[in-house]
């Protein structure tokens, strides 16, 4: 290592020799004291060789604003070897303190706060929570303030050997810095500080830094009581500033100039905007605190607050509006961000001491509060977004016949109409989206009965009706001018609580229960396909009519029912089966032979051995992300089994395809990008492995990791990069977050984009995507397959048919229904399977189930049941005892099998 160390540094080329001087740094890490032991042995020449490696890695981190440069391996080093314990087995503890102090006032001279600005500025975002910093934050504060650190605690330091650390100017750094230091030191720390600020950011960086009050002061508790116990609001007294108001004016006039404004223009400053405030907890609670405090005056005196104002659905003038609503949109738009970073064990770390690392802001009590008041907002913001009265006249009619103060008063509506309206949608988008989440999140919590349902006012969703099923869907929030709809002149227009509801049912499904939904799904298919067939009464290719072999199910339906073959699968469809030895199967199609046809084509399009789906570890199916390789046009495959899952849809009935749900969140999001949380259902292990790396409290570094990821193709290893040079970037603690989010980004979603977009692009050329979206990926795995619930004997019995000599009183049935009442529902599922070919009973219950259930007379007592599975028929001999056709039925439905053992 000394030969190498002696030719690196001699012809050492920056940029050329990169590569060769970060290996060289990897290796000193490893083997550091070893080498170091070696190195002082070596002679006088070891510090200089030192100073050099030190110089020219931190050099490397002007390089940072590339975002391929493995810059973890040179701030390790300079970590590593300018720390005092490195040193130690090696030199004395005042040879170690003369050697450091050599070693960083060297960097500093050669412009090593240059260096650390350009990484700052580069990889750190500004207005960090210094009571949160990210890992690489928390680093480069230990590698800034170890040299001003280390000069205070000289009292014989030459003044003029002071660092300008202020070159960086973030105020993150300059408030550490202050805290840091004791007063004691105050005339050292003036001359840190003399002669760094420039003119014009001098007030910025010590505004935060002076001397805060705090004081509190109480708001009237009013008669609703939707507001939590925060009803106080923290003022804090900067300078000659009397209230919160006045020293938000203040920063924002230092912050309105042209310069700050066009740099907030940038397309990256939104994103680091957002990911900076969303993990600030103390911005976040004081946002909310915010929230419930603005107010407006009553005549009785008294204040109140205006998000019970919105709550009501009460019209708010342009300054409460503009008061209150940016708070909602943003705090609405940064909690819904952070939730989606938080792992679920933070939700209940959330009510621990306040010392947690945890970046969950509130408890579990004021997250329950905080959403019903978001609930309750947004019912607000929808009534405001359709009032009760619309205009009887036009605007221009009104202009045309009132005095000349009406013309004022129609553009001062028209005005406030344009301006506050936008905010209006925003905020409801916004606060939406983040009541998603929430709901999602807190899932597995224990929640009081109806939490997320509405209020009585809107809670009779099932009874919408429509003239036209072109209005059937879930419209995302508009205001509307007149209040009616952009196609009125096609479709009558909708009344005002219908716009209500169907804006309700876009933004907020969840407030609407599961089987008032599920009613509303049916009802609109029910009559959209009787528009349909009003419209092709007189066409005679209103049906689908196609013959398939039982033993090559997929390959004919996929040739017969492609795009090119056949472009609407709205429409009816007559199917023929063919035996193995291609004779046509007994039977007309009366919807029975379409059920099962459509049924077996997907449980044979998803089963795992035919390689467009694989199976978890819990047997949850998934696109295959090796599909390519078996089939290179796997893109129509998908479409095409998406379009069979959507007529499935569509003619309501029941496959028992248990679907991983990070695949059933992708089919239902407008992105269809998950997050890492949903890492858990495809490969728990992973995701537990990742988790362990986000908590672990050593070196990551020592773990050899860098950002690459090997993916087992059909039994050859492919190795791919997560990001550009990333086999060369090194997992350091301080890049793991990023490490861990691009792994779960790899196999969640980049893997099998292609196929969930034809997928999800099958299913809306059948059924509108809109539809579908009312549900969550736990609601559509309840359409697809149904629920798992006990099944109900009486309703099924009270729905079934009867054929031949059999009645509901003849003596074999009444056996037959005592009977199954007294079964195992394991029993009773194995039942309904060897009728229906589904173990799972319909949603809505039997009277959904078509064909209906039917019970025929099977003749004499010695066969055993049978079953028609496309008929939904069960054929029941005449067994003279109960004990016989117990024991027969059992030995039937046991045996999975229908149609061979009649």
């Amino acid at each position: 290592m000394r030969v190498l160390l002696n030719q690196l540094l001699l012809f050492y080329t920056p940029r050329v020799d990169q590569d060769r001087l970060l290996c060289f740094s990897q290796i000193a890490i490893h083997h550091r004291s070893q080498w170091l032991k070696t190195l002082v042995a070596s002679g006088n020449s070891w510090l200089h060789q030192m100073r050099r490696l030190l110089y020219h890695n931190s050099r490397l981190l002007l390089l940072s604003e590339n975002a391929t440069t493995n810059i973890s391996t040179a701030l390790r080093f300079i970590e590593l070897f300018t720390d005092t314990r490195t040193y130690e087995a090696c030199l004395s503890d005042v040879e170690t303190v003369s050697i450091i102090s050599r070693l960083q006032f060297f960097l500093v001279s050669k412009g090593y706060f240059v260096h650390m600005k350009t990484l700052i500025n580069a990889r750190l975002p500004s207005g960090m929570d210094i009571d949160h910093l990210p890992p690489l934050a928390e680093s480069v504060e230990n590698l800034i303030f170890r040299p001003i650190k280390h000069t205070l605690q000289n009292e014989n330091q030459e003044k003029d050997r002071c660092p300008p650390i202020l070159h960086i100017q973030k105020l993150w750094i300059i408030e550490k810095l202050f805290l840091s230091v004791s007063t004691s030191r105050s005339i050292m720390l003036r001359y840190v500080c003399k002669d760094f600020f420039s003119e014009q950011f001098s007030d910025q960086v010590l505004l935060p830094c002076l001397p805060t009050a705090e004081t509190q002061q109480r708001i009237d508790d009013l008669e609703d009581s939707d507001v939590e116990d925060e009803l106080f609001m923290e003022i804090e007294e900067l300078g000659n500033a009397r209230s919160v108001g006045e020293i938000r004016e203040h920063c924002l006039q230092q912050f309105n100039t042209s310069d700050y404004v066009q740099s907030l223009k940038s397309p990256r400053i939104p994103a680091t905007l957002l990911c900076t405030l969303a993990c600030n907890t103390r911005f976040l609670q004081h946002i909310w605190k915010a929230i419930g405090t603005v107010s407006t005056p009553l005549v009785t005196g008294t204040h109140l607050p205006l998000l019970h104002v919105i709550s009501r659905g009460i019209p708010l003038s342009k300054e409460d509006t503009e008061r209150i609503v940016p708070l909602l949109s943003v705090f609405s738009s940064l909690f819904g961000h952070l939730l989606q970073s938080l792992h679920d064990s933070e939700f209940h770390q959330s009510q621990t001491a306040a010392s947690r690392k945890s970046l969950m802001p509130f408890t579990l009590p004021t997250l329950v509060n905080l959403s019903l008041a978001l609930r309750n907002a947004c019912l607000g913001i929808i009534h405001l977004a359709y009032p009760e009265t619309r205009p009887v006249v036009m605007d221009e009619y009104f202009l045309a016949t009132s005095s000349r103060q009406a013309p004022e008063r129609v553009q001062m509506k028209k005005d406030f109409h344009r301006q506050c309206v936008p905010l209006g949608c925003t905020a409801l988008s916004n606060i939406s989206a983040g009541q998603a989440t929430v709901r999602e999140r807190l899932s597995s919590l224990i929640l009081p009965e109806g939490h997320w349902l509405q209020r009585p006012k809107l809670r009779r969703l099932a009874d919408l009706q429509f003239s036209s099923s072109r209005a059937l869907k879930p419209t995302r929030l508009s205001f509307w001018s007149n209040g009616g709809r952009e196609d009125e002149e096609e479709v009558a227009p909708m009344t005002i609580h219908d716009s209500r509801r169907m804006a309700v049912l876009a933004e907020l499904p969840f407030m609407v229960s599961f089987e008032d939904r599920v009613k509303i799904f049916l009802s609109w298919i029910y009559s959209e396909k009787g528009e349909r067939e009003e419209r092709t009464l007189l066409n005679s290719s209103h049906s689908v009519s196609i013959i398939v072999r039982r033993d090559f199910i997929y390959e004919d339906a996929f040739d017969k029912l492609r795009p090119e073959n056949e472009p609407d699968l709205c429409k009816k469809m007559r199917v023929q089966m063919r035996n193995v030895q291609g004779l046509n199967e007994a039977g007309i199609d009366g919807g029975g032979i379409t059920r099962e046809f459509l049924s077996q084509l997907l449980q044979t399009a998803f089963d795992p051995n035919r390689g467009f789906f694989k199976s978890t570890a819990d047997s949850l199916l998934y696109p295959n992300p090796q599909a390519v390789t078996i089939e290179p046009d796997f893109k129509k495959h998908y479409y095409f089994i998406g379009r069979i899952l959507g007529k499935v849809l569509y003619e309501n009935l029941l496959v028992e395809l248990p679907l991983a749900s990070f695949f059933l969140s992708k089919i239902l999001q407008r992105h269809s990008d998950v997050d890492i949380h949903h890492l858990a259902s495809l490969d728990p292990i992973m995701y537990k492995n990742l988790l362990s790396l986000k908590d672990y409290e050593g070196d990551v570094a020592d773990l050899d990791l860098n950002f690459t990821v090997v993916d087992d193709n059909l039994g050859e290893a492919k190795v791919y990069e997560l990001k550009p040079g990333g086999e060369k970037i090194q997992v350091t603690n301080a890049n793991r977050i990023e490490y861990i989010h691009l792994m779960a980004d790899f196999r969640l979603n980049k893997q099998i984009r292609p196929h969930i977009l034809n997928f999800r692009a099958g299913i809306a050329d059948v059924i509108d995507l809109e539809w579908l979206r009312m549900f969550d990926y736990r609601e559509l795995q309840i359409l697809i397959s149904g629920a798992m619930v006990p099944i109900d004997v009486d309703d099924m019995r009270r729905h079934t048919n009867y054929a031949g000599e059999f009645s509901d009183t003849h003596p074999v049935i009444q056996n037959f229904w005592e009977i199954v009442k007294n079964l195992p529902d394991s029993q009773r599922r194995s039942l309904l399977k060897f009728i229906t070919s589904c173990s799972r009973p319909p949603l809505l219950g039997f009277k959904e189930l078509h064909p209906a259930l039917c019970i025929h007379s099977a003749g004499k007592a010695d066969r055993l049941p049978t079953a028609s599975t496309c008929m939904n028929l069960l054929k029941l001999p005449h067994f003279k005892d109960k004990d016989t056709l117990k024991t027969r039925l059992l030995y039937a439905i046991e045996s999975a099998a229908g149609f061979e053992l009649s």
